[in-house]
Protein backbone atom coordinates (compact mmCIF):
# COMPACT_ATOMS: atom_id res chain seq x y z
CA UNK A 1 0.00 0.00 0.00
CA UNK A 2 1.33 3.40 -0.92
CA UNK A 3 2.09 5.63 2.02
CA UNK A 4 -0.20 8.68 1.60
CA UNK A 5 2.17 10.85 3.68
CA UNK A 6 5.23 10.00 1.60
CA UNK A 7 4.92 13.22 -0.34
CA UNK A 8 5.48 15.18 2.86
CA UNK A 9 8.93 13.63 3.21
CA UNK A 10 10.03 14.92 -0.18
CA UNK A 11 12.24 18.02 0.18
CA UNK A 12 10.37 21.19 -0.76
CA UNK A 13 11.61 23.13 -3.74
CA UNK A 14 10.71 26.77 -4.37
CA UNK A 15 8.09 27.44 -7.03
CA UNK A 16 7.43 30.67 -8.84
CA UNK A 17 3.85 31.94 -8.23
CA UNK A 18 1.55 32.32 -11.16
CA UNK A 19 2.11 35.88 -12.52
CA UNK A 20 -1.57 36.46 -13.19
CA UNK A 21 -2.44 35.47 -9.63
CA UNK A 22 0.24 37.80 -8.25
CA UNK A 23 -1.15 40.69 -10.28
CA UNK A 24 -4.70 40.09 -9.08
CA UNK A 25 -3.65 39.71 -5.44
CA UNK A 26 -1.50 42.86 -5.53
CA UNK A 27 -4.38 44.87 -7.04
CA UNK A 28 -6.78 43.66 -4.35
CA UNK A 29 -4.35 44.51 -1.56
CA UNK A 30 -3.58 47.95 -3.00
CA UNK A 31 -7.29 48.68 -3.37
CA UNK A 32 -8.00 47.66 0.25
CA UNK A 33 -5.05 49.65 1.61
CA UNK A 34 -6.18 52.74 -0.31
CA UNK A 35 -9.58 52.80 1.36
CA UNK A 36 -10.07 55.63 3.89
CA UNK A 37 -10.00 54.76 7.57
CA UNK A 38 -13.32 53.26 8.64
CA UNK A 39 -14.26 52.02 5.14
CA UNK A 40 -14.20 48.27 4.52
CA UNK A 41 -14.62 46.30 1.30
CA UNK A 42 -18.12 45.02 0.67
CA UNK A 43 -17.81 41.77 2.61
CA UNK A 44 -20.35 42.55 5.33
CA UNK A 45 -22.74 39.79 6.33
CA UNK A 46 -25.24 42.30 7.74
CA UNK A 47 -28.74 41.07 6.97
CA UNK A 48 -30.67 43.38 4.66
CA UNK A 49 -33.85 42.10 3.11
CA UNK A 50 -33.63 44.17 -0.08
CA UNK A 51 -31.16 46.86 -1.16
CA UNK A 52 -31.49 48.64 -4.54
CA UNK A 53 -28.24 48.71 -6.52
CA UNK A 54 -28.32 51.38 -9.23
CA UNK A 55 -26.11 51.80 -12.26
CA UNK A 56 -25.82 55.48 -13.17
CA UNK A 57 -24.05 57.18 -16.07
CA UNK A 58 -22.04 59.42 -13.72
CA UNK A 59 -21.82 58.01 -10.21
CA UNK A 60 -20.11 61.05 -8.69
CA UNK A 61 -22.75 63.41 -10.05
CA UNK A 62 -25.51 61.02 -8.96
CA UNK A 63 -24.17 60.91 -5.40
CA UNK A 64 -24.21 64.72 -5.26
CA UNK A 65 -27.76 64.77 -6.69
CA UNK A 66 -29.17 62.23 -4.23
CA UNK A 67 -27.51 64.03 -1.32
CA UNK A 68 -28.67 67.51 -2.34
CA UNK A 69 -32.16 66.70 -3.61
CA UNK A 70 -33.22 63.68 -1.58
CA UNK A 71 -31.25 64.27 1.60
CA UNK A 72 -29.19 61.08 1.32
CA UNK A 73 -26.08 60.62 3.46
CA UNK A 74 -22.90 59.05 2.07
CA UNK A 75 -21.65 55.97 3.90
CA UNK A 76 -17.87 55.99 3.71
CA UNK A 77 -16.03 56.82 0.50
CA UNK A 78 -16.79 55.35 -2.94
CA UNK A 79 -14.56 52.49 -4.09
CA UNK A 80 -12.82 53.69 -7.24
CA UNK A 81 -11.55 51.23 -9.81
CA UNK A 82 -8.08 51.55 -11.42
CA UNK A 83 -9.65 53.08 -14.53
CA UNK A 84 -11.32 55.84 -12.43
CA UNK A 85 -14.86 54.47 -12.52
CA UNK A 86 -16.81 54.19 -9.26
CA UNK A 87 -17.12 50.50 -8.57
CA UNK A 88 -19.27 50.80 -5.46
CA UNK A 89 -20.81 53.56 -3.34
CA UNK A 90 -23.33 53.48 -0.50
CA UNK A 91 -25.90 56.03 0.65
CA UNK A 92 -28.32 56.09 3.55
CA UNK A 93 -31.72 57.32 2.44
CA UNK A 94 -35.03 57.25 4.26
CA UNK A 95 -33.75 54.77 6.83
CA UNK A 96 -32.60 52.35 4.11
CA UNK A 97 -29.38 51.70 2.22
CA UNK A 98 -28.85 52.44 -1.48
CA UNK A 99 -25.93 51.12 -3.55
CA UNK A 100 -24.76 52.58 -6.84
CA UNK A 101 -21.91 52.42 -9.33
CA UNK A 102 -20.80 53.64 -12.72
CA UNK A 103 -21.70 51.42 -15.69
CA UNK A 104 -19.54 48.34 -16.24
CA UNK A 105 -20.87 46.92 -19.52
CA UNK A 106 -18.07 44.36 -19.64
CA UNK A 107 -19.91 42.52 -16.84
CA UNK A 108 -23.41 43.43 -18.00
CA UNK A 109 -23.98 46.47 -15.72
CA UNK A 110 -25.41 49.30 -17.83
CA UNK A 111 -27.12 52.56 -16.92
CA UNK A 112 -30.68 53.32 -18.08
CA UNK A 113 -31.42 55.67 -20.93
CA UNK A 114 -32.96 58.81 -19.35
CA UNK A 115 -35.19 59.20 -22.41
CA UNK A 116 -36.53 55.64 -22.52
CA UNK A 117 -39.03 53.80 -20.36
CA UNK A 118 -38.15 52.29 -17.01
CA UNK A 119 -38.99 48.95 -15.48
CA UNK A 120 -38.53 49.87 -11.81
CA UNK A 121 -39.86 52.74 -9.67
CA UNK A 122 -38.22 53.61 -6.35
CA UNK A 123 -40.78 54.61 -3.70
CA UNK A 124 -39.58 57.11 -1.07
CA UNK A 125 -41.55 58.38 1.94
CA UNK A 126 -40.96 62.11 2.44
CA UNK A 127 -42.20 64.74 4.85
CA UNK A 128 -43.27 67.13 2.07
CA UNK A 129 -43.85 65.79 -1.43
CA UNK A 130 -44.21 69.29 -2.90
CA UNK A 131 -40.89 70.51 -1.51
CA UNK A 132 -38.94 67.46 -2.70
CA UNK A 133 -40.57 67.60 -6.12
CA UNK A 134 -39.65 71.25 -6.57
CA UNK A 135 -36.11 70.54 -5.42
CA UNK A 136 -35.86 67.70 -7.97
CA UNK A 137 -37.35 69.85 -10.73
CA UNK A 138 -34.83 72.64 -10.11
CA UNK A 139 -32.04 70.02 -10.31
CA UNK A 140 -33.01 68.88 -13.83
CA UNK A 141 -35.35 66.01 -12.97
CA UNK A 142 -38.38 65.43 -15.22
CA UNK A 143 -41.61 65.65 -13.24
CA UNK A 144 -43.84 62.92 -14.66
CA UNK A 145 -46.65 63.38 -12.14
CA UNK A 146 -47.24 66.59 -10.23
CA UNK A 147 -47.97 66.25 -6.49
CA UNK A 148 -51.60 65.48 -5.77
CA UNK A 149 -53.60 64.25 -2.79
CA UNK A 150 -54.80 60.65 -2.65
CA UNK A 151 -56.41 58.52 0.07
CA UNK A 152 -52.93 57.13 0.79
CA UNK A 153 -51.12 60.49 0.88
CA UNK A 154 -49.72 63.10 -1.48
CA UNK A 155 -47.91 61.50 -4.41
CA UNK A 156 -45.50 62.79 -7.05
CA UNK A 157 -43.34 60.97 -9.59
CA UNK A 158 -40.09 62.23 -11.13
CA UNK A 159 -37.39 60.85 -13.42
CA UNK A 160 -33.97 61.83 -12.12
CA UNK A 161 -31.26 63.02 -14.57
CA UNK A 162 -29.74 59.53 -14.54
CA UNK A 163 -32.87 57.76 -15.80
CA UNK A 164 -34.27 56.36 -12.53
CA UNK A 165 -37.88 56.98 -11.58
CA UNK A 166 -38.80 58.03 -8.03
CA UNK A 167 -42.22 58.16 -6.41
CA UNK A 168 -42.41 60.62 -3.50
CA UNK A 169 -45.11 59.86 -0.94
CA UNK A 170 -45.85 62.45 1.75
CA UNK A 171 -48.77 63.55 3.94
CA UNK A 172 -51.77 64.94 2.11
CA UNK A 173 -51.54 68.68 1.63
CA UNK A 174 -54.67 69.23 3.69
CA UNK A 175 -52.88 67.65 6.63
CA UNK A 176 -50.07 70.21 6.30
CA UNK A 177 -52.35 73.21 6.35
CA UNK A 178 -54.19 74.88 9.19
CA UNK A 179 -52.84 77.23 11.84
CA UNK A 180 -49.30 77.41 10.42
CA UNK A 181 -47.27 80.52 11.05
CA UNK A 182 -49.34 81.81 13.96
CA UNK A 183 -47.23 83.47 16.65
CA UNK A 184 -47.35 81.44 19.84
CA UNK A 185 -44.39 83.05 21.60
CA UNK A 186 -42.84 86.51 21.36
CA UNK A 187 -39.66 87.81 22.98
CA UNK A 188 -37.71 91.03 23.16
CA UNK A 189 -33.98 90.30 22.95
CA UNK A 190 -32.09 92.96 24.90
CA UNK A 191 -28.67 93.46 26.48
CA UNK A 192 -30.01 94.26 29.96
CA UNK A 193 -33.15 92.35 30.96
CA UNK A 194 -33.88 94.24 34.21
CA UNK A 195 -33.44 97.59 32.54
CA UNK A 196 -35.87 96.57 29.79
CA UNK A 197 -38.31 95.29 32.41
CA UNK A 198 -38.34 98.72 34.06
CA UNK A 199 -38.82 100.44 30.70
CA UNK A 200 -41.76 98.35 29.44
CA UNK A 201 -43.41 98.32 32.84
CA UNK A 202 -43.37 102.13 32.76
CA UNK A 203 -44.49 102.42 29.12
CA UNK A 204 -46.96 99.55 28.69
CA UNK A 205 -47.88 98.70 32.27
CA UNK A 206 -46.56 95.14 32.00
CA UNK A 207 -46.44 92.97 35.11
CA UNK A 208 -43.41 90.71 34.96
CA UNK A 209 -42.11 87.62 36.72
CA UNK A 210 -39.28 88.15 39.26
CA UNK A 211 -35.69 88.87 38.34
CA UNK A 212 -33.76 86.48 36.10
CA UNK A 213 -32.34 86.12 32.57
CA UNK A 214 -35.94 85.84 31.33
CA UNK A 215 -38.82 88.02 32.53
CA UNK A 216 -42.25 86.81 31.42
CA UNK A 217 -45.25 89.09 31.01
CA UNK A 218 -47.94 87.96 33.45
CA UNK A 219 -51.46 87.62 32.07
CA UNK A 220 -50.63 87.60 28.33
CA UNK A 221 -52.76 85.14 26.29
CA UNK A 222 -49.52 83.54 25.10
CA UNK A 223 -45.99 83.72 26.36
CA UNK A 224 -44.27 87.10 25.99
CA UNK A 225 -40.80 87.46 27.50
CA UNK A 226 -37.86 89.79 27.83
CA UNK A 227 -34.73 87.72 27.24
CA UNK A 228 -31.00 88.38 27.53
CA UNK A 229 -29.44 88.71 24.08
CA UNK A 230 -26.25 87.02 25.33
CA UNK A 231 -28.30 83.91 26.14
CA UNK A 232 -29.66 83.81 22.60
CA UNK A 233 -26.21 84.26 21.10
CA UNK A 234 -24.95 81.31 23.13
CA UNK A 235 -28.01 79.23 22.31
CA UNK A 236 -28.30 79.28 18.53
CA UNK A 237 -27.82 82.71 17.01
CA UNK A 238 -24.22 83.88 17.57
CA UNK A 239 -24.39 86.36 14.67
CA UNK A 240 -27.12 88.46 16.26
CA UNK A 241 -25.60 91.75 17.42
CA UNK A 242 -28.49 94.18 18.00
CA UNK A 243 -31.66 93.99 20.12
CA UNK A 244 -34.66 92.69 18.20
CA UNK A 245 -38.02 91.02 18.47
CA UNK A 246 -38.22 87.23 18.15
CA UNK A 247 -41.11 84.87 17.32
CA UNK A 248 -41.93 81.20 17.69
CA UNK A 249 -44.42 80.21 14.99
CA UNK A 250 -46.90 77.36 15.18
CA UNK A 251 -46.67 74.41 12.77
CA UNK A 252 -48.54 71.13 12.69
CA UNK A 253 -45.57 68.86 11.97
CA UNK A 254 -42.03 69.71 13.13
CA UNK A 255 -40.32 67.23 10.82
CA UNK A 256 -42.16 68.52 7.75
CA UNK A 257 -41.48 72.12 8.76
CA UNK A 258 -37.77 71.37 9.22
CA UNK A 259 -37.58 69.85 5.74
CA UNK A 260 -39.28 72.86 4.17
CA UNK A 261 -37.00 75.27 6.05
CA UNK A 262 -33.86 73.47 4.90
CA UNK A 263 -35.16 73.18 1.35
CA UNK A 264 -35.85 76.94 1.30
CA UNK A 265 -32.24 77.62 2.34
CA UNK A 266 -32.68 78.11 6.08
CA UNK A 267 -31.06 76.39 9.03
CA UNK A 268 -32.63 74.19 11.70
CA UNK A 269 -31.29 73.27 15.13
CA UNK A 270 -32.59 71.68 18.31
CA UNK A 271 -34.45 74.01 20.64
CA UNK A 272 -36.50 73.45 23.74
CA UNK A 273 -38.55 70.21 23.71
CA UNK A 274 -41.15 70.48 20.95
CA UNK A 275 -39.41 73.43 19.25
CA UNK A 276 -36.73 74.01 16.62
CA UNK A 277 -34.39 77.02 16.52
CA UNK A 278 -34.14 78.34 12.95
CA UNK A 279 -32.90 81.05 10.63
CA UNK A 280 -34.17 81.91 7.19
CA UNK A 281 -31.87 82.20 4.17
CA UNK A 282 -31.06 85.83 5.09
CA UNK A 283 -30.20 85.18 8.75
CA UNK A 284 -33.53 86.09 10.36
CA UNK A 285 -33.86 84.25 13.69
CA UNK A 286 -37.13 82.50 14.53
CA UNK A 287 -38.41 79.24 16.01
CA UNK A 288 -41.17 76.79 15.16
CA UNK A 289 -43.17 74.69 17.58
CA UNK A 290 -45.91 72.06 17.30
CA UNK A 291 -47.89 72.49 20.51
CA UNK A 292 -51.52 73.67 20.52
CA UNK A 293 -52.21 76.72 18.32
CA UNK A 294 -52.06 80.02 20.23
CA UNK A 295 -54.91 82.25 21.29
CA UNK A 296 -55.05 85.74 19.72
CA UNK A 297 -53.24 88.48 21.65
CA UNK A 298 -54.60 91.97 21.19
CA UNK A 299 -51.57 93.54 22.92
CA UNK A 300 -49.33 92.52 20.00
CA UNK A 301 -51.08 94.32 17.16
CA UNK A 302 -48.69 93.96 14.21
CA UNK A 303 -45.26 92.63 13.26
CA UNK A 304 -42.92 94.24 10.74
CA UNK A 305 -40.25 91.84 9.51
CA UNK A 306 -37.28 93.75 8.12
CA UNK A 307 -35.09 91.82 5.65
CA UNK A 308 -32.37 92.65 3.11
CA UNK A 309 -34.28 91.17 0.14
CA UNK A 310 -38.06 91.21 0.00
CA UNK A 311 -38.05 88.80 -2.96
CA UNK A 312 -35.97 86.22 -1.06
CA UNK A 313 -38.18 86.57 2.03
CA UNK A 314 -41.32 86.07 -0.07
CA UNK A 315 -39.95 82.87 -1.60
CA UNK A 316 -38.78 81.52 1.76
CA UNK A 317 -41.97 82.08 3.76
CA UNK A 318 -44.26 81.00 0.92
CA UNK A 319 -42.35 77.70 0.89
CA UNK A 320 -42.24 77.19 4.65
CA UNK A 321 -45.68 78.40 5.81
CA UNK A 322 -47.78 78.52 2.60
CA UNK A 323 -48.24 82.24 3.22
CA UNK A 324 -49.75 84.45 0.52
CA UNK A 325 -48.20 87.86 -0.09
CA UNK A 326 -49.65 90.98 -1.67
CA UNK A 327 -48.22 94.40 -2.43
CA UNK A 328 -47.52 96.63 0.53
CA UNK A 329 -47.62 100.40 0.87
CA UNK A 330 -44.26 100.84 -0.89
CA UNK A 331 -42.19 99.04 -3.52
CA UNK A 332 -40.06 97.12 -1.03
CA UNK A 333 -42.96 96.02 1.18
CA UNK A 334 -45.29 93.02 1.21
CA UNK A 335 -48.35 92.30 3.32
CA UNK A 336 -48.97 88.71 4.46
CA UNK A 337 -52.47 87.26 4.28
CA UNK A 338 -53.29 84.81 7.02
CA UNK A 339 -51.16 84.78 10.16
CA UNK A 340 -52.04 86.41 13.47
CA UNK A 341 -50.97 89.00 14.43
CA UNK A 342 -51.04 90.84 11.11
CA UNK A 343 -47.60 90.76 9.53
CA UNK A 344 -45.77 92.75 6.89
CA UNK A 345 -42.31 92.53 5.36
CA UNK A 346 -40.02 95.43 4.49
CA UNK A 347 -36.94 95.03 2.30
CA UNK A 348 -33.65 96.90 2.24
CA UNK A 349 -32.54 96.19 5.83
CA UNK A 350 -28.84 95.74 6.59
CA UNK A 351 -29.61 93.20 9.33
CA UNK A 352 -32.85 91.18 9.61
CA UNK A 353 -35.09 92.19 12.51
CA UNK A 354 -38.65 91.81 13.81
CA UNK A 355 -40.23 95.07 14.94
CA UNK A 356 -43.44 94.71 17.01
CA UNK A 357 -46.36 97.10 17.30
CA UNK A 358 -47.93 97.27 20.75
CA UNK A 359 -51.54 98.39 21.00
CA UNK A 360 -52.29 101.27 23.41
CA UNK A 361 -55.46 103.20 24.21
CA UNK A 362 -53.82 106.65 24.00
CA UNK A 363 -50.78 106.84 21.74
CA UNK A 364 -49.93 110.44 22.64
CA UNK A 365 -49.76 109.59 26.34
CA UNK A 366 -47.72 106.45 25.59
CA UNK A 367 -45.25 108.51 23.55
CA UNK A 368 -44.66 110.74 26.57
CA UNK A 369 -44.05 107.68 28.75
CA UNK A 370 -41.48 106.39 26.24
CA UNK A 371 -39.57 109.67 26.35
CA UNK A 372 -39.77 109.90 30.13
CA UNK A 373 -38.33 106.38 30.44
CA UNK A 374 -35.29 107.27 28.32
CA UNK A 375 -36.47 106.01 24.94
CA UNK A 376 -37.21 107.85 21.70
CA UNK A 377 -40.59 108.28 20.03
CA UNK A 378 -41.77 110.08 16.93
CA UNK A 379 -44.87 112.24 16.99
CA UNK A 380 -48.03 110.17 16.30
CA UNK A 381 -49.02 109.92 12.65
CA UNK A 382 -52.46 109.17 11.25
CA UNK A 383 -52.97 106.16 8.96
CA UNK A 384 -56.21 104.58 7.72
CA UNK A 385 -56.02 102.03 10.56
CA UNK A 386 -55.23 104.50 13.38
CA UNK A 387 -52.49 106.56 15.03
CA UNK A 388 -48.95 105.16 15.30
CA UNK A 389 -45.55 106.24 16.59
CA UNK A 390 -42.12 104.83 15.64
CA UNK A 391 -40.19 104.27 18.91
CA UNK A 392 -37.06 102.76 20.41
CA UNK A 393 -36.42 101.79 24.00
CA UNK A 394 -33.42 102.99 26.03
CA UNK A 395 -31.29 100.09 24.65
CA UNK A 396 -32.06 100.72 21.01
CA UNK A 397 -34.72 98.06 20.42
CA UNK A 398 -37.23 99.47 17.94
CA UNK A 399 -41.00 99.10 18.26
CA UNK A 400 -44.21 100.84 17.27
CA UNK A 401 -47.08 102.10 19.35
CA UNK A 402 -50.52 101.90 17.81
CA UNK A 403 -53.84 103.46 18.78
CA UNK A 404 -55.89 101.43 16.34
CA UNK A 405 -59.37 102.24 15.06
Amino acid sequence: MTDPLRVLRVPASPAEPDPAFVTRLRARLESALALPRGVVPMTSTENRTLTPYLAVADARAAIDWYVTVLGARPVGEPIVMPDGRVGHAELELGGARLYLSDPHPEIGVVAPDPHAGVAVTLHLDVADADAVTERARSADAVVEREPDDNPYGRIATVRDPFGHRWMFNGPARAARRGATGEVGYFALWVDDVDRAADFYTAVLGWRLTPEGPRRRVIGAPYRIEIVALDEMRAQAWPRRTAPTGFCALHVEDLAAAAERIRYAGGTVGAGHPGTLDCTDDQGLAFAVYADAPPEPNDALAYLTVEVPSIEAATRFFETVFDWSFRAGSHDHGRQVDGPTPMTGFAGGATEPAIVPMFAVHDVAAAVERVRAAGGTAGNPRRYPYGLTSDCADDQGLRFYLGELD
